[in-house]
C-alpha cells in the first residue's frame, strides 16, 4: 500500500468521495504489469469502496522509478545534513532546494509522459489478464 498518495476524489462509477488513504474502506496498490511489448510498467490503483470501480492513478517505468530513487536521495542528503546540525549556508541550501525541485519536475514529467503514453492502451497483469488502462487522474 502506498503511504504517498493520500487524496480525494469523486468516484466517476457512483459518485461517492472516496478519501484515499485516509479511508479505511479504500486501499491502494501497486502492481506490476506488461505493455503490449513486453515491457515492465508499474500502476497504482484503488478500488472504490462503494461500487468496485478501478481507478488507475499512476504509473511507472523502470526510467521513472529511477529518477524516485534520485527524489529520494536528494531529499534525505538535505534532510540528513539539516538534521545532524551540519551547516549550510543559505546559497548550499539553496542549490540543494534547486536540485530537489528539478528531480520532482523531471520526475512529475516523466509520470505525466507515461500516463499520456499509454492511456487507451491495453496492459497485461502478472496472470496474463489484459485490460485496457484509463487513468482518472491526468
Amino acid at each position: 500500500m502506498s503511504k504517498l498518495l493520500n487524496f480525494s476524489i469523486e468516484c466517476t462509477g457512483c459518485g461517492k468521495k472516496v478519501n484515499v488513504n485516509s479511508d479505511r474502506d479504500c486501499f491502494v496498490f501497486d502492481t506490476k504489469c506488461k505493455d503490449k511489448d513486453g515491457n515492465d510498467v508499474f500502476i497504482i490503483y484503488f478500488d472504490c469502496p462503494q461500487c468496485g470501480k478501478r481507478h488507475f492513478v499512476q504509473i511507472d517505468n523502470d526510467e521513472s522509478l529511477i529518477a524516485l530513487d534520485n527524489t529520494k536521495r536528494l531529499v534525505k542528503e538535505l534532510s540528513y545534513s539539516l538534521a545532524n546540525g551540519r551547516h549550510l549556508s543559505d546559497k548550499q541550501k539553496n542549490k540543494k532546494k534547486k536540485k530537489i525541485d528539478s528531480a520532482k519536475d523531471r520526475l512529475s514529467n516523466l509520470r505525466l509522459g507515461l500516463m499520456k503514453k499509454y492511456n487507451g492502451e491495453m496492459l497485461y497483469y502478472p496472470d496474463g489478464e489484459s485490460f485496457i488502462i484509463s487513468f482518472t487522474i491526468c
